[in-house]
């Protein structure tokens, strides 16, 4: 169970790396960011990334794993949340 979290989470990270940060989506995001500055803000924002990435993959991999929903949703969201703090405090704290 443990493992299959810790898998997750980094998937998840990894999702929500190329969403926010990669050349693939670039156009996407400045799109967004010239015709609604809610999204535009909300597709760079990696924490808030991160909560729908985990949403999704709680739906997706719902049946896979033997766990309570809510248990799972958890799970991934504070993963994610805690990756996502880290990266933040490496780019932005540590200098």
């Amino acid at each position: 169970m443990i493992t299959t979290v810790a898998i997750l989470i980094l998937s998840g990270y990894t999702i929500v790396s190329v969403i926010t940060e990669s050349y693939l989506f670039q156009g996407l995001r400045q799109v967004l960011q010239r015709n609604s500055y809610s999204l535009g803000r909300l597709i760079n924002c990696q924490l808030c990334v991160s909560i729908w990435v985990s949403f999704a993959l709680t739906f997706v991999l719902l049946p896979y794993i033997n766990a309570d929903y809510l248990l799972r949703f958890l799970y991934l969201t504070s993963g994610s949340a805690l990756i996502m703090f880290t990266f933040y405090f490496e780019r932005y704290l540590v200098k």
